[in-house]
């Protein structure tokens, strides 16, 4: 079910353990006056807040992503997680007042970046090594001799383990 504006104002407003109160003072001090039976209308879906206030009740709740938050469509592209948008808030301060450290992190990514590649490319390959073609597994003489049939008979089931029991097959 896809939420209203309103209703995720107010979850955001909860999240923050802000009053209406406290949200119309925080309003106040950025400049827009406004009552706490107006942030009611907005969570209520009665009224609709417009794109400065909105904008201000993002940033109070500290919204980072509000595409992600308020978007009522699945997108088909990533969109940065709070906690990857604190990563570049804390990679922005580290190379404002650190540019060895800045430095360091760049070294340390660009390095784990190469060997998640690596490995992603090979664990690819190993799929598809061990992946039967399927005009094999269409074909009727496909066995897979790992796992018996169950519809086999005695005779046919003790035959299969011999076979996987010898040591010289």
């Amino acid at each position: 079910m896809v939420e209203s504006l309103g209703a995720i104002l107010k979850e955001l407003r909860k999240r923050k353990k802000l009053t209406a109160k406290e949200t119309v003072d925080k309003l106040s001090s950025l400049g827009y006056e406004i009552s706490e039976k107006t942030i009611s209308g907005y969570e209520t879906g009665i009224r609709m807040p417009n794109a400065d206030v909105f904008m201000a009740l993002c940033t109070i709740y500290d919204c980072k992503n509000i595409l992600e938050m308020f978007s009522f469509i699945n997108a088909d592209y990533s969109i940065p997680t709070d906690s990857e948008w604190e990563m570049v808030e804390k990679y922005r301060f580290v190379s404002t007042h650190s540019p060895d450290g800045a430095s360091v992190v760049d070294t340390v990514m660009d390095r784990e970046y190469s060997i998640a590649k690596t490995l992603k490319e090979q664990n690819e390959k190993i799929v598809a090594l061990t992946e039967i073609p399927s005009h094999i597994k269409e074909s009727t003489n496909y066995v897979n001799a790992a796992h018996p049939l169950e519809d086999a008979s005695e005779n046919d089931k003790q035959f299969d383990e011999n076979i996987m029991d010898d040591e010289d097959f």
